[in-house]
């Protein structure tokens, strides 16, 4: 895959959960590393759609479906990831702004 097509820049981000003083859990969004990706839309007819993300693999970071994915403001939870050599192909579904996953009713 050539440079050209990696046409989208995603920040890798993963929910850190603290306790404040009085014991409530706060989670906060980390961003482990900000990559460039090829992004494709899958539209499945049976369920929501998906979004299919190519990278580069980073040699220092495992990426598994506990990280997310941020791109141009939309947050992204992670379904699959399948590791193509030099390459990671990411399945993910776009979360709605209160952290549900948005589903298509048909």
């Amino acid at each position: 895959m050539s440079l050209g097509k990696l046409k989208s820049f995603i920040e890798i981000v993963e929910d850190i959960q603290q306790k404040d003083a009085e014991g409530f859990v706060t989670v906060t969004k980390t961003s482990l590393k900000r990559v460039r990706a090829y992004k494709e839309v899958q539209n499945r007819v049976s369920s929501a759609d998906l979004t299919l993300f190519r990278f580069r693999a980073i040699p220092t970071l495992k990426i598994t479906t506990m990280h997310g994915i941020l791109c141009e403001g939309e947050l992204y939870r992670i379904i699959n990831v399948s590791n193509l050599g030099i390459y990671l192909e990411v399945l993910a579904k776009k979360e709605d702004k209160d952290g549900e996953s948005s589903a298509t009713n048909t």
